[in-house]
């Protein structure tokens, strides 16, 4: 699921290979525009608008990216050919900052296509080969920055895996990588990762690629997801276990853990998480089926806002906001979606005192503020 840079679109994708394309304009009365069929892989996993919003990619399990071209919206047209040989296991799709390249990316690493003519996309570089890609994001500074699946534990019976080999042609970017064994013929996605822990890797300059600080560490069970901060100065990982860990990455020499580990969902695995775009509000879907808001004013101590959001048939298992922050969508199993004006949230968090008098009908005369607190000097806390 993704929503359009300008809020007006957003793109579905379901199990049987199908893609609706609805306007949100108004998120009161969504509009369902174009079903989009041509995906014959099973799943589609993956779907992202580029930056100007006229042109849509959509990825299946099978590793086919079609292009579609929604200069009219009413009716998208199929540009060909496909995009293949990423491999099996996409789940990320991420347009440049000009449109002009797509990194596909997933169990098999992240292929960058050149887009600059869409009617004859050309592949641009491999990198992170073989690697399993959790994510990848495109923050402020230009820079790309991707998850590659890892224990994030320190392991006592195996030892650390070899450096991992970055391909790239002259594609630019930054990627957190963990190394990895090949993958088992059993296994499609191949092994966790390095016992020790995802890395960060520079490949700005592809000749001169180079880690960067040391491997983050903290989760019991394997790292099945992240969600990066548009700055870049944030990235939160979850394992399978439902425990989510904060990292500052302000200096990314040197990512610092925040505050205590995090369980949204009671131990629930966490099965998507969002950011806003000022990284201050987080939503989690878990395996329980709701959907919780975070407050991320202070990162080391976040705090649940309001109560669970339940209106997807099944529970949601995907969570996206819109560029500006007030629209969350979020996405069932069976490919409803609900979308939700987070505007009162907002209003009840930057007036917490305001709410707390409403909610408790008034503030303490002075014979209960003596009573109840031990502060000395009494204030009236609820003003009229």
């Amino acid at each position: 699921m993704a929503l359009s840079g300008d809020g007006t679109m957003l793109a579905t994708g379901a199990r049987d290979g199908a893609v609706a394309l609805w306007e949100t304009g108004d998120p009161a009365r969504p509009r369902r525009l174009a079903a989009l069929t041509g995906h014959t892989g099973r799943s589609v996993r993956a779907v992202a608008f580029a930056p100007d919003g006229r042109t849509l990619a959509t990825a299946d399990f099978e590793g086919t990216v079609i292009l579609w071209d929604l200069t009219d919206r009413a009716r998208p047209r199929r540009l060909a050919p496909s995009l293949t040989g990423s491999g099996i296991g996409v789940a990320h799709l991420l347009f440049s900052g000009d449109g002009r390249t797509l990194v596909v990316s997933g169990a098999r690493g992240a292929t960058f296509w050149d887009l600059r003519d869409t009617g004859r996309p050309r592949r641009r570089a491999k990198a992170l080969d073989q690697q399993n890609v959790l994510n990848v994001w495109r923050v402020h500074d230009d820079r790309v920055l991707a998850l590659v699946a890892g224990s994030g534990a320190a392991s006592s019976t195996r030892s650390p895996l070899p450096e991992p080999t970055v391909v790239v042609s002259d594609s630019e970017g930054v990627f957190l990588q963990a190394a990895s064994e090949e993958p088992s013929a059993t296994d499609p996605f191949g092994d966790p990762g390095d016992p020790n822990g995802a890395r960060l890797w520079d490949v700005t300059d592809p000749s001169h690629a180079r880690q960067l600080g040391q491997a983050l560490l903290g989760h019991e069970q394997e790292v099945g997801g992240a969600v990066m901060s548009p700055a870049g100065d944030l990235l939160v990982t979850s394992d399978l276990k439902g425990t989510a860990i904060l990292w500052d990455l302000k200096d990314r020499n040197h990512a610092r853990r925040l505050g205590e580990p995090l369980t949204p969902h009671a131990g629930d695995q966490v099965l998507a998480m969002a950011l806003t775009p000022s990284a201050d509000i987080m939503a989690t879907a878990g395996a329980d089926g709701n959907v919780l808001l975070w407050d991320l004013g202070d990162r080391a101590r976040p705090r649940q806002l309001g109560t669970a959001l339940a209106k997807n048939l099944e529970g949601a298992q995907e969570v996206a906001f819109s560029t500006d922050g007030e629209l969350l969508a979020t996405a069932g199993i069976h490919g409803d979606v609900v979308l939700w004006d987070l505007q009162p949230t907002y209003d009840v968090r930057d007036h917490l005192d305001r709410t707390a008098c409403l909610a408790a009908g008034g503030g303490l005369d002075s014979d209960e503020w003596a009573r109840y607190l031990s502060t000395p000097g009494y204030r009236n806390t609820c003003p009229d």
